[in-house]
C-alpha cells in the first residue's frame, strides 16, 4: 500500500520490474499530492 492506502501498481518489464502509485486522489495524473508516483527505471534490470 502507498501513503494514501492506495495499492501499489507492479508490472514487469524485461529483467526488471517497476512500482507505480497513483497518488493521493487514485486517479492517473494529477499534481501536487494527487501525482502519479512510479519507478523511473526497471528495479533489477541489470545494465
Amino acid at each position: 500500500k502507498d501513503a494514501w492506502n492506495g495499492d501499489i501498481q507492479y508490472s514487469t518489464s524485461g529483467p526488471g520490474y517497476n512500482l507505480k502509485s497513483l497518488g493521493k486522489d487514485k486517479k492517473e495524473g494529477g499534481t501536487s499530492f494527487d501525482k502519479d508516483l512510479y519507478s523511473d527505471e526497471s528495479v533489477g534490470a541489470e545494465e
